[in-house]
């Protein structure tokens, strides 16, 4: 049955969503749709306010976003007045109006007239400087608090689960680096003159042999989230109604290109999991290269040098999707996809949990092929309309040109926008793995 396409988008994330959503899906955003917000909001998001006063860069940290601001300003008064570094000014200018108050009431009573002057004097240029930093405290919690709302975050989502993963991931990496250069650093030639050097080594070995499993554990739940993440975003690009055909053409093959990136980055976290072998043959004098030849043949052969992919930043944030997925080592395993043919049997075949993505990058590469069938009959009929002929004829030719509209005749559009309930079923569960496992 044909599916129509969502055409509402979060203004974060730009996944696709109900109009009426209060959350984003994917990233977990309060009240994602931008023609939802009010036009103080929307001018908020198009030019934040980017001038705090110093003064107030600590009280703004207790701006709670889901409650009304007014019963927040007195709490956040405090915290303010209290902050003798950040209000020294007002505190003094506080004091000085409620000394000044006094002893002006005192001098008035006794009939002191200069006094009396001097103090209303101190009372009121002191009354203005309150008056002053009263106004900006309040635009500064408005326009923080505003901002805060714009940035609410509602529970876990898909995109949370799989920065948090990218960061295990990078971490882990780096430790494996580590433990790998602190390994062949040894002179191993010469402990084994003095000591058993597979004893020695047995530390290095049970680290390697962890780290790795951790890895291949996290590399699962990041297959499974990006897979997740990536329909999304293919189904965002493929239902902007604003996208000309070269546009979504162009953008899906890019999606494809990354998918495979993925793929590929997946089947050497995978790979690394026989590191410790190495290590092993190494200290049984298996692997007939010394310890320096050694040390660059496996570290550099697994990816893991210090000049190698891991120095590639890494930003996880949401300013590239749907088009591009933030995910580390990008750059470099895009670089390693060959012009030639993609060895999608070998890889499945090898690890079948890939099958379920290498099935939607042939979806979408029918699609793909759709649009561009589309885009030639497009040219077509426009050439069809600019004939000079009747009007009879031109409607009854352009009528003969099949129109291309419902995207579901190519996707499986559960698979590529499931429901908010199941994705919340998956993001549970993948948080779940998560924790068992950290």
């Amino acid at each position: 049955m044909a599916v129509p396409m969502l055409t509402t988008y979060c203004r974060r994330c730009h996944a696709a969503i109900m109009s009426n959503a209060r959350t984003c899906p994917l990233c977990g955003l309060s009240r994602p749709n931008y023609a939802n917000l009010t036009d103080l909001e929307k001018s908020y998001i198009s030019k934040p306010p980017s001038n705090t006063p110093e003064r107030f860069e600590n009280m703004i940290n207790y701006i709670a976003a889901s409650e009304p601001l007014f019963s927040q300003l007195g709490k956040l008064y405090l915290i303010y007045f209290r902050s003798n570094k950040d209000s020294q000014h007002h505190q003094n200018a506080f004091y000085i109006a409620l000394a000044s108050l006094v002893l002006f009431t005192f001098s008035a009573m006794h009939g002191i007239f200069f006094l009396k002057h001097f103090f209303i004097m101190l009372l009121i240029l002191s009354s203005v400087y309150l008056i002053y930093d009263s106004i900006a405290f309040i635009r500064t919690a408005y326009s923080n608090y505003i901002l805060n709302r714009l940035q609410i975050q509602s529970g876990a989502s898909p995109y949370s689960v799989h920065f948090k993963v990218e960061t295990v991931l990078q971490n882990s990496l780096k430790s494996l680096q580590a433990l790998l250069y602190a390994f062949y650093e040894k002179p191993w030639e010469e402990i084994a003159k003095t000591t058993d050097i597979l004893n020695e080594g047995s530390t290095f070995i049970t680290a390697t042999k962890a780290i790795t499993a951790k890895i291949k554990k996290f590399a699962a739940i990041s297959l499974e989230t990006i897979t997740l993440l990536w329909r999304n975003n293919v189904y965002a690009i493929t239902s902007y109604p604003d996208l000309s055909y070269d546009e979504k053409i162009n953008h899906l093959n890019i999606k494809i290109m990354e998918a495979k990136a993925v793929i590929l980055r997946y089947c050497w976290f995978r790979e690394l999991e026989h590191a410790y072998e190495f290590l092993e043959a190494h200290l049984k004098g298996e692997s007939g290269r010394s310890t320096a030849d050694d040390s660059n043949y496996v570290i550099e052969g697994m990816q893991l040098g210090l000049m190698g992919p891991l120095t590639e930043p890494y930003n996880g944030n949401l300013e590239s999707v749907p088009y591009d997925l933030p995910f580390i080592m990008r750059y470099y395993w895009h670089q390693q996809l060959r012009p030639s043919s993609f060895p999608e049997e070998d890889i499945k075949a090898q690890y079948p949990e890939t099958s379920e993505l290498f099935e939607s990058i042939g979806q979408v590469q029918n699609l793909i092929n759709k649009l561009n069938e589309q885009k030639i009959m497009n040219i077509a009929e426009e050439a069809v309309k600019n004939d000079f002929k009747t009007e009879t004829e031109i409607t009854s030719e352009a009528h003969q040109i099949k129109r291309f509209s419902l995207y579901s005749d190519y996707l499986d559009i559960p698979k590529f926008q499931p429901s908010d309930a199941e994705l919340l079923k998956q993001v549970d569960r993948l948080n779940a793995q998560i924790r068992v496992q950290e």
